[in-house]
């Protein structure tokens, strides 16, 4: 899994927000639209990840084509008040770092060399929620880019893992998903902090959308002489960066205030493995 780096901008046009692509990221109540343009300010790399292969028709040897993108993000976050909310975890403004991926929807290897869905540490399903036939049997179905979907999600597990986080998968029932999503897992981690004592908080989603997002964006594969089909579209949160800050702040912090560097941080920290509050630095 080796994502090719992307630059997304900042702000996108209205009409993009609408019809192509990240339709949960998308709502007009948490848009923020600029006056007298047709502009708006993004609220996820995604609307322009999914847009790259707009009207084209992609060569199989290009897919699965994998793409991260580090950007900022705006949303108005209306209704979104109170104590759970508050501090990092709700923003106006946050930087993310994002990962898409263009599949095609009848490739994937065999049997024996599928992902197993084992490599979650923690699969919780709801009570009203009918367990998936993957997750009973650890088997992946054929679907091509549920193989990728599942490296997406494993890859998400696995950065989160590292980092020391104690957190769990969803994933998510019928009434859970957007207009475009086909799957979707929502990864949270337990934030000692949150609420009045401490609850699990969204860290990361990946959703795969079929394609939903490719016919609408008219974005096909040469499957064949004269056979162009749909591609299938997948996008996943690798780091929201305020909420991932405080996952990490909140539990790797100990009683004297001071919060202890995971391991695999310390390298980009100059060496530093605990930071320490500013009485104690006196």
């Amino acid at each position: 899994f080796n994502p090719r780096p992307s630059a997304a901008p900042a702000m996108n046009a209205s009409a993009g927000t609408d019809a192509p692509a990240a339709a949960d990221a998308a709502v007009p109540s948490q848009v923020y639209s600029l006056t007298n343009s047709d502009l708006c300010l993004v609220g996820t790399s995604e609307i322009s990840l999914a847009a790259l292969h707009a009207n084209s028709i992609m060569s199989p040897a290009d897919l699965p084509a994998t793409y991260c993108a580090v950007s900022h993000c705006f949303r108005r976050e209306a209704g979104s008040r109170g104590q759970r909310d508050r501090g990092l975890y709700r923003l106006h403004q946050f930087s993310k770092v994002e990962l898409f991926a263009y599949a095609q929807p009848d490739i994937a290897p065999p049997a024996a060399e599928r992902e197993p869905v084992v490599h979650i540490p923690l699969m919780t399903y709801r009570a009203d929620m009918e367990v998936p036939e993957h997750a009973r049997t650890g088997v992946l179905p054929s679907l091509g880019s549920e193989v990728m979907f599942q490296r997406l999600v494993n890859f998400q597990a696995s950065l989160y893992a590292e980092l020391g986080l104690h957190y769990r998968v969803l994933d998510m029932p019928t009434e859970e998903l957007g207009a475009s999503a086909y799957r979707k897992v929502d990864i949270e981690a337990w934030m000692p902090g949150r609420g009045s004592a401490g609850d699990y908080g969204e860290i990361s989603s990946a959703s795969n959308c079929i394609d939903y997002q490719a016919r609408r964006l008219n974005i096909r594969f040469k499957a064949g002489q004269n056979d162009n089909r749909f591609v299938h579209t997948l996008n996943a949160t690798a780091c929201a960066v305020p909420r991932l800050m405080l996952s990490i702040l909140e539990t790797h912090q100990r009683a004297d205030g001071s919060v202890v560097i995971p391991p695999a941080l310390v390298p980009y920290m100059h060496g530093i493995t605990v930071l320490h509050p500013p009485a104690a630095r006196r």
